[in-house]
Protein backbone atom coordinates (compact mmCIF):
# COMPACT_ATOMS: atom_id res chain seq x y z
CA UNK A 1 0.00 0.00 0.00
CA UNK A 2 1.28 3.51 0.17
CA UNK A 3 3.66 4.79 2.21
CA UNK A 4 3.47 8.01 4.03
CA UNK A 5 6.44 9.98 5.94
CA UNK A 6 4.55 11.85 8.02
CA UNK A 7 2.43 9.35 9.38
CA UNK A 8 2.63 10.32 12.81
CA UNK A 9 0.50 13.74 11.91
CA UNK A 10 -1.90 10.53 11.23
CA UNK A 11 -1.95 7.80 12.67
CA UNK A 12 -5.60 6.93 11.65
CA UNK A 13 -3.85 6.02 8.37
CA UNK A 14 -2.57 2.66 9.57
CA UNK A 15 -4.76 2.41 12.87
CA UNK A 16 -8.28 2.40 13.07
CA UNK A 17 -8.23 2.91 16.83
CA UNK A 18 -6.81 6.42 16.71
CA UNK A 19 -9.58 7.88 15.59
CA UNK A 20 -11.03 10.13 17.77
CA UNK A 21 -8.55 9.89 20.90
CA UNK A 22 -7.85 13.70 20.00
CA UNK A 23 -11.06 14.14 20.88
CA UNK A 24 -11.79 16.66 17.92
CA UNK A 25 -12.68 16.58 14.27
CA UNK A 26 -9.55 15.97 12.66
CA UNK A 27 -8.96 16.07 8.52
CA UNK A 28 -6.09 15.25 6.52
CA UNK A 29 -5.03 15.09 3.36
CA UNK A 30 -2.04 14.13 0.87
CA UNK A 31 -0.72 14.38 -2.41
CA UNK A 32 2.53 13.14 -2.91
CA UNK A 33 4.09 12.21 -6.56
CA UNK A 34 7.67 10.95 -6.84
CA UNK A 35 10.12 10.51 -9.45
CA UNK A 36 8.73 13.07 -11.63
CA UNK A 37 11.10 12.97 -14.44
CA UNK A 38 10.34 8.92 -15.08
CA UNK A 39 7.18 8.05 -16.66
CA UNK A 40 4.65 6.20 -14.43
CA UNK A 41 6.00 7.14 -11.04
CA UNK A 42 4.35 6.68 -7.69
CA UNK A 43 1.33 8.89 -7.05
CA UNK A 44 -0.86 9.44 -3.93
CA UNK A 45 -3.78 11.10 -3.37
CA UNK A 46 -5.54 11.18 0.13
CA UNK A 47 -8.30 12.61 2.36
CA UNK A 48 -9.25 11.60 5.35
CA UNK A 49 -11.61 12.33 8.24
CA UNK A 50 -11.98 10.77 12.18
CA UNK A 51 -14.30 12.08 14.91
CA UNK A 52 -15.29 10.96 18.72
CA UNK A 53 -19.18 10.12 18.95
CA UNK A 54 -19.67 10.14 22.98
CA UNK A 55 -22.89 8.96 21.93
CA UNK A 56 -21.62 5.56 20.61
CA UNK A 57 -19.14 5.36 23.63
CA UNK A 58 -16.42 5.70 20.50
CA UNK A 59 -15.53 7.34 17.17
CA UNK A 60 -16.25 6.59 13.54
CA UNK A 61 -14.03 7.69 10.46
CA UNK A 62 -13.50 7.19 7.01
CA UNK A 63 -10.84 7.84 3.88
CA UNK A 64 -10.57 7.32 0.40
CA UNK A 65 -7.17 6.99 -1.16
CA UNK A 66 -5.57 6.58 -4.81
CA UNK A 67 -2.57 5.19 -5.19
CA UNK A 68 -0.75 4.12 -8.75
CA UNK A 69 2.76 3.49 -9.74
CA UNK A 70 3.70 2.12 -13.08
CA UNK A 71 0.51 0.68 -14.64
CA UNK A 72 -1.35 -0.23 -11.81
CA UNK A 73 -3.58 1.95 -9.93
CA UNK A 74 -5.33 1.11 -6.30
CA UNK A 75 -8.41 3.59 -5.23
CA UNK A 76 -9.76 2.62 -1.94
CA UNK A 77 -12.65 4.02 0.56
CA UNK A 78 -12.37 2.56 3.65
CA UNK A 79 -14.99 3.35 7.11
CA UNK A 80 -14.42 2.21 10.63
CA UNK A 81 -15.46 2.39 13.97
CA UNK A 82 -14.16 1.90 17.53
CA UNK A 83 -14.77 1.79 20.96
CA UNK A 84 -12.90 3.99 23.42
CA UNK A 85 -12.67 3.64 27.16
CA UNK A 86 -10.78 4.77 30.07
CA UNK A 87 -7.94 3.05 31.02
CA UNK A 88 -4.55 3.51 33.63
CA UNK A 89 -5.15 7.40 33.63
CA UNK A 90 -5.29 7.23 29.80
CA UNK A 91 -7.54 5.87 27.02
CA UNK A 92 -7.87 2.41 25.57
CA UNK A 93 -9.52 1.98 21.79
CA UNK A 94 -9.87 -1.01 19.68
CA UNK A 95 -11.90 -0.82 16.69
CA UNK A 96 -12.23 -2.50 13.01
CA UNK A 97 -12.22 -1.11 9.83
CA UNK A 98 -13.78 -2.36 6.73
CA UNK A 99 -12.92 -0.99 2.96
CA UNK A 100 -13.60 -0.96 -0.75
CA UNK A 101 -10.93 -0.87 -3.26
CA UNK A 102 -10.72 -1.06 -6.70
CA UNK A 103 -7.41 -2.82 -8.67
CA UNK A 104 -7.17 -1.19 -12.28
CA UNK A 105 -3.75 -2.69 -14.55
CA UNK A 106 -3.90 -0.84 -17.75
CA UNK A 107 -2.76 -4.15 -20.11
CA UNK A 108 -1.83 -1.60 -23.04
CA UNK A 109 1.07 0.19 -21.84
CA UNK A 110 2.98 -2.96 -20.85
CA UNK A 111 5.07 -4.56 -23.32
CA UNK A 112 6.28 -8.43 -23.05
CA UNK A 113 9.80 -9.89 -24.34
CA UNK A 114 7.57 -12.12 -26.96
CA UNK A 115 5.05 -9.22 -28.00
CA UNK A 116 4.40 -7.71 -31.35
CA UNK A 117 3.41 -3.91 -31.07
CA UNK A 118 3.14 -2.40 -34.65
CA UNK A 119 0.60 -0.45 -36.96
CA UNK A 120 -0.80 0.24 -33.23
CA UNK A 121 -1.84 -3.27 -32.91
CA UNK A 122 -0.78 -4.87 -29.24
CA UNK A 123 -0.60 -8.36 -29.13
CA UNK A 124 1.58 -9.23 -25.73
CA UNK A 125 1.58 -13.25 -26.93
CA UNK A 126 0.86 -14.10 -22.79
CA UNK A 127 -1.07 -16.26 -21.64
CA UNK A 128 -2.06 -13.77 -18.44
CA UNK A 129 -2.19 -10.39 -20.05
CA UNK A 130 -4.78 -8.69 -21.72
CA UNK A 131 -4.32 -5.17 -24.10
CA UNK A 132 -6.56 -3.58 -22.26
CA UNK A 133 -8.05 -2.89 -18.83
CA UNK A 134 -8.19 -5.47 -16.39
CA UNK A 135 -10.35 -4.32 -13.05
CA UNK A 136 -11.32 -5.59 -10.09
CA UNK A 137 -13.19 -5.21 -6.87
CA UNK A 138 -13.08 -6.38 -3.28
CA UNK A 139 -12.69 -6.10 0.35
CA UNK A 140 -10.39 -5.21 3.02
CA UNK A 141 -10.25 -4.53 6.62
CA UNK A 142 -8.64 -4.48 9.83
CA UNK A 143 -8.68 -4.62 13.53
CA UNK A 144 -6.44 -2.05 15.85
CA UNK A 145 -6.19 -1.57 19.04
CA UNK A 146 -4.75 1.93 20.98
CA UNK A 147 -3.81 3.26 24.25
CA UNK A 148 -2.90 6.89 25.15
CA UNK A 149 -2.39 8.91 28.13
CA UNK A 150 -0.73 12.26 28.74
CA UNK A 151 2.48 11.22 27.19
CA UNK A 152 2.53 7.72 25.94
CA UNK A 153 0.88 7.25 22.40
CA UNK A 154 0.94 3.27 21.14
CA UNK A 155 -0.99 1.35 18.66
CA UNK A 156 -1.16 -2.11 16.89
CA UNK A 157 -3.09 -3.25 13.72
CA UNK A 158 -3.79 -6.39 11.97
CA UNK A 159 -5.09 -6.10 8.25
CA UNK A 160 -6.34 -8.46 5.32
CA UNK A 161 -5.50 -11.40 8.08
CA UNK A 162 -7.74 -13.30 5.62
CA UNK A 163 -6.94 -12.22 2.16
CA UNK A 164 -8.88 -14.17 -0.42
CA UNK A 165 -7.26 -13.93 -4.00
CA UNK A 166 -8.94 -11.68 -6.52
CA UNK A 167 -9.24 -12.19 -10.30
CA UNK A 168 -7.66 -9.64 -12.37
CA UNK A 169 -8.05 -11.13 -15.69
CA UNK A 170 -6.58 -14.19 -15.64
CA UNK A 171 -3.80 -13.06 -13.24
CA UNK A 172 -4.43 -13.31 -9.11
CA UNK A 173 -4.35 -10.48 -7.08
CA UNK A 174 -3.96 -10.26 -2.99
CA UNK A 175 -3.46 -8.04 -0.42
CA UNK A 176 -0.34 -8.90 2.21
CA UNK A 177 -1.60 -9.47 5.58
CA UNK A 178 0.37 -7.13 7.08
CA UNK A 179 0.70 -6.02 10.76
CA UNK A 180 1.11 -2.17 11.65
CA UNK A 181 2.82 -0.60 15.22
CA UNK A 182 4.04 2.87 16.56
CA UNK A 183 5.15 4.20 19.55
CA UNK A 184 5.03 7.87 20.06
CA UNK A 185 6.35 9.70 23.15
CA UNK A 186 5.20 13.51 23.96
CA UNK A 187 7.90 15.69 26.14
CA UNK A 188 6.79 19.38 26.67
CA UNK A 189 9.86 21.68 26.30
CA UNK A 190 7.51 24.44 26.88
CA UNK A 191 4.07 25.64 26.89
CA UNK A 192 4.37 26.22 22.85
CA UNK A 193 6.96 23.24 21.98
CA UNK A 194 6.92 19.28 22.22
CA UNK A 195 9.01 17.05 21.24
CA UNK A 196 7.54 14.24 19.54
CA UNK A 197 10.08 11.11 19.25
CA UNK A 198 8.24 8.07 17.78
CA UNK A 199 8.56 4.50 16.34
CA UNK A 200 6.48 3.13 13.73
CA UNK A 201 6.95 -0.41 12.02
CA UNK A 202 4.95 -1.95 8.89
CA UNK A 203 5.80 -5.88 8.17
CA UNK A 204 4.23 -8.66 5.84
CA UNK A 205 3.18 -11.84 7.82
Amino acid sequence: GPQSSLAIFNPYLDHASMAGLERVLSINGQLRSQWNNFGGGPVTQYLGANMPVYAWKGSIGADLYSYSAGNLRTNQLRFSYNYITGFMGGLASGGMRLGINQIRLDGSNIITPDGAYEDNIIQHNDPVLTAGFMNIVGINWEISGACSNNNITAALSFADLVAPNQNLGKAKYRFDRTLYGMFRYDYALTEEITLMPNVAFRTNL
